[in-house]
């Protein structure tokens, strides 16, 4: 009886494990490795406002040292979740390339979430941030 019991227990974690595997490559395979690259970056910070817990850590120390009032926070963590998804969706854009992935959610919060104000503040304190504007911003004259 204990024999059969301990088949059934090995069997449903089994079938638990599996399923656990199959959501996680879905997961994975439709933006989770963007995710995943943001989760592992960030320090989890018991004071950082409920605001910007969305954002990358990066982004996060920029937006809160540069004076940005609250409305201003709630756009822009607001426009950075559309751009995200938007990045995400993308085929031209390699997920696996996190400097391009960058650079793409950066130039969709200046160029199609009018955030230039926004991310100009938070560049007085992120040279690369800054230098990636620069060049978004060049590229986009030309």
């Amino acid at each position: 009886m204990e024999e059969s019991n301990n088949k059934v227990k090995t069997k449903i974690i089994g079938m638990i494990g599996t399923a656990a595997t199959g959501v996680g490559l879905f997961v994975w395979n439709h933006g989770g490795q963007d995710m995943a690259a943001d989760v592992t970056k960030r320090t989890v910070k018991a004071v950082a406002p409920e605001l910007v817990k969305n954002l990358p850590e990066k982004m996060q120390s920029s937006i809160m040292n540069s004076g940005i009032d609250e409305e201003q926070v709630k756009a822009f963590s607001a426009s950075y979740d559309d751009c995200r998804d938007e990045v995400a969706g993308n085929p031209k854009i390699d997920l696996k390339d996190i400097s391009a992935v960058y650079d793409a959610q950066v130039a969709c919060l200046l160029i199609n979430k009018n955030q230039g104000a926004t991310l100009d503040k938070m560049a007085e304190n992120d040279d690369e941030l800054k230098r990636t504007l620069v060049e978004i911003r060049q590229k986009n004259s030309q």
